[in-house]
């Protein structure tokens, strides 16, 4: 019994798919051709196919699976289901860091949001995950090829989790907004640098950090009720 407990409690660190920016399976046609054909006799079972499988690969790609809503289904389920896992079996003495650089911004007929983002706060949240911090890491170069001419994210944000308590209860939209608006503004002045005003934040990087801090309030409870009664989406949140 103790041997499986030292073996299932881990200490996890991940950097997992970012919703619909990179193709790796896609990427990976280009060397699996040229391996399938060298090793193919060696490892049989995987190089069965003439490409690299990839309806499993958890990404939003609307080609796949039809549109772009049954995109976003699959990538909150299966996103959902890998962060459930990771907080089963993570140590409970340590928390779970969580890498994610994407940046997509829509704007649609309620504003402009972040699709990947917003999806997948939503899977750690549904997960059972409380997010307790969160801060920006320089993890980009500049001069790489998507960052070249755009408004690419220069930081990978970490999201610090632990698993969230079963007693935690509901709180109010009023009750909540109390809250974040007296934890907000000290964590913003940390994020543009305070009072020596050298923010460790790049500025392109700085809207997507400040949700962090609402985050870890509106995470740490079960739900946020409005006043009507219903659970407060993540998207209104945001």
């Amino acid at each position: 019994m103790i041997v499986r407990a030292v073996c299932t409690l881990k200490l996890v660190s991940t950097d997992p798919p970012y919703y619909d920016n990179i193709g790796y399976a896609d990427l990976s046609d280009f060397f699996y051709v040229w391996m399938r054909r060298a090793i193919k006799d060696i490892f049989p079972e995987l190089f069965s196919t003439v490409a690299v499988p990839k309806m499993e690969e958890l990404v939003a790609t609307p080609y796949r699976h039809g549109n772009k809503e049954k995109a976003e289904e699959f990538f909150l389920d299966g996103m959902t289901e890998a962060m459930h896992r990771l907080s089963t079996y993570a140590h409970p003495a340590f928390p779970t860091t969580i890498y994610y650089a994407f940046k997509q911004s829509e704007t649609t007929d309620v504003g402009t949001g972040n699709t990947g983002w917003e999806t997948f706060l939503e899977a750690v949240i549904r997960a059972g995950f409380a997010i307790t911090g969160t801060w920006p890491m320089r993890s980009e170069q500049e001069f790489r090829m998507v960052g070249m001419g755009t408004n690419a994210l220069a930081s990978s944000i970490v999201l610090v989790c632990r698993s969230r308590a079963p007693e935690a209860g509901s709180i109010s939209r009023r009750d909540f907004l109390r809250e974040l608006k007296d934890e907000l503004k000290e964590a913003v002045e940390a994020m543009i640098g305070g009072s020596e005003g050298v923010s460790p934040v790049a500025p392109v990087d700085l809207a997507q950090a400040v949700i962090g801090p609402g985050m870890a309030i509106f995470s740490k409870y079960s739900a946020v009720i409005e006043a009507d009664g219903s659970p407060m989406s993540l998207a209104i949140s945001l």
